[in-house]
């Protein structure tokens, strides 16, 4: 089994090569996030050696320790019937295995393996944290991991074997139920077949798909690409880390409390202590209102066994039943211009002319009646479904 102690022997440095016409200034303004690239031999003949340094045993034996991520995916039967299984494994896992139509995903082999980690030198190129990772991956003859897109950069190095690399054209749609992000659709436009050595450059976002008819070991080098909502958290959580105290509305007034209104001063005053400029009060309304009604999770009511459909559901209420909140339910409102929101246990329902009569009356957890409107009638059945509400008779 490998272990990070072992395999420490000198590396040979390998070079990258591009293609006589293409030099690395023209890759990054020509291709880098634009379009693929075939870089034929482009690492050494040495990474050929990379296979006594790291062979299918190794690789099988790293994926069994406790503190490697690793994925073994196989297909049951037919193409699209996909498996998927986490390590770590055990020796006998892969024993068991059959001949065909499987893969062994390892990842961050960098961090365990110092000829591995030589390799991330040939992309100085690049900036040097944005490199993610390089997972290696083992597949024997119809291995793959389904046709899918990949929202980063990514050089495919050929290592031991070889594998046809498709790209084409994709709706996005993935295929319902499955523990991979596989692809639905996918019409190939254009093929390479690699050979140790060869390199495969993908931008983000090209929908690709990798088989191979012999075993064969593939280097995938990832980079880290932050999506906005992680730069958003990120940002969110170095700014929670220098600010101090805690929300206080010493001079509230009476008007503030109308039934579960979040009032401009209420708001204001959380900008306030967060160094945020006053005048935001109606984007932090969104934010605010969510975060003061998140409920416990142990406290959710549970859903209904089987829910009514939307048309029993106004005949009940057309019927004279009426709807009450449950008590573990938090729910708060807003009326700032354009922005009539309805927070319930964290999170926001949007408010329209017909809808918004309904928000003092939830809020205050009266007993709900028919609206006699189609806004407020969705929004009561919307909130029933979500098991916010239940019928008053239920009691």
């Amino acid at each position: 089994m490998l272990s990070k102690q072992q395999k420490t022997s000198q590396t040979t440095r390998v070079a990258l090569r591009f293609p006589a016409s293409i030099d690395a200034q023209r890759f990054l303004s020509d291709y880098w996030q634009r379009q693929p690239l075939l870089l034929p031999n482009a690492m050494s003949d040495e990474l050929a050696a990379l296979e006594s340094v790291l062979t299918p045993a190794d690789l099988a034996g790293l994926a069994c320790e406790n503190d490697v991520e690793a994925r073994l995916i196989t297909t049951a039967g037919s193409p699209g019937q996909w498996q998927l299984r986490h390590g770590p494994f055990r020796s006998q896992d892969f024993q068991q295995l059959p001949a065909t139509g499987w893969t062994l995903l390892v990842q961050d082999v960098d961090k365990y393996v110092p000829e591995v980690t030589a390799l991330r030198d040939q992309f100085n190129f690049l900036p040097s944290w944005r490199i993610d990772d390089v997972m290696i991956s083992y597949a024997v003859p119809g291995g793959s991991v389904g046709a899918h897109i990949d929202q980063y950069d990514v050089f495919l190095v050929q290592g031991a074997g070889n594998r046809r690399w498709d790209i084409g054209r994709s709706n996005g749609v993935l295929i319902a139920d499955a523990p991979l992000r596989v692809l639905e659709q996918f019409e190939v436009e254009q093929h390479w077949d690699l050979t140790t050595g060869d390199v495969l450059y993908l931008p983000p976002g090209i929908a690709h798909h990798g088989l191979s008819d012999v075993a064969c070991m593939t280097v995938s080098v990832g980079f880290r690409a932050p999506s906005a909502q992680e730069l958003v958290m990120g940002q969110a959580e170095y700014q929670a880390e220098q600010v101090r105290g805690r929300y206080s509305d010493a001079g509230l007034t009476l008007d503030e409390s109308d039934d579960g209104l979040i009032s401009t001063a209420a708001v204001e005053r959380a900008l306030a202590l967060v160094h945020e400029t006053p005048g935001q009060t109606s984007h932090a309304v969104n934010w605010f209102g969510r975060l003061v009604t998140e409920n416990k999770p142990w406290l959710a009511p549970s859903h209904p066994d089987s829910a009514e459909t939307k048309q029993q559901f106004l005949q009940r209420l057309q019927d004279g039943e009426n709807l009450l909140r449950h008590l573990a339910v938090r729910m708060a409102r807003s009326e700032f211009p354009g922005h009539g929101l309805l927070f319930v246990d964290g999170v926001a329902w949007s408010l329209t002319a017909g809808s918004r009569k309904l928000a003092r009356p939830l809020c205050r957890g009266d007993l709900l009646q028919n609206p006699g409107d189609d806004d407020a009638l969705a929004l009561l059945y919307d909130l029933y479904c979500d098991s916010k509400l239940y019928w008053a008779s239920d009691d």
